[in-house]
């Protein structure tokens, strides 16, 4: 049994290859199912013992791979924002200065 508390807008996985890491973030985003409960907020996302899964377009979350999945020809901040409805520019700073990639966020990711 693995449990874990996001209480932050934001996480970044890291870890050794094998980890887990493309593993987890899948079943938040509801592409791979697990066995055991997921749960967000108090809200359940996947309950396999009930035969429940909560289907990714409800989930509202969002998952930035690493590199291979980037868009070369669009920039770091629209690679980010690529499919916000709206964009807080707040947060957005807010993230780039966590990350430490503020003075990264126009280039493009392969210059």
């Amino acid at each position: 049994m693995a449990e874990a508390d996001f209480s932050d807008e934001f996480i970044m996985v890291s870890g050794e290859n094998g980890a887990g890491k493309t593993t987890l973030l899948r079943c938040l985003a509801g592409l791979e199912q697990a066995q055991g409960q997921l749960m967000l907020a108090g809200r359940v996302w996947l309950d396999s013992s009930a035969g429940f899964v909560l289907p990714p377009e409800k989930r509202h979350l969002g998952c930035l791979w690493a590199d291979t999945a980037l868009l070369p020809w669009l920039s770091v901040e629209k690679n980010i924002t690529l499919g916000a409805d709206r964009v807080d520019q707040i947060w957005l700073t807010r993230l780039a200065e966590q990350l430490e990639i503020s003075a990264l966020m126009q280039r493009k990711p392969h210059m």
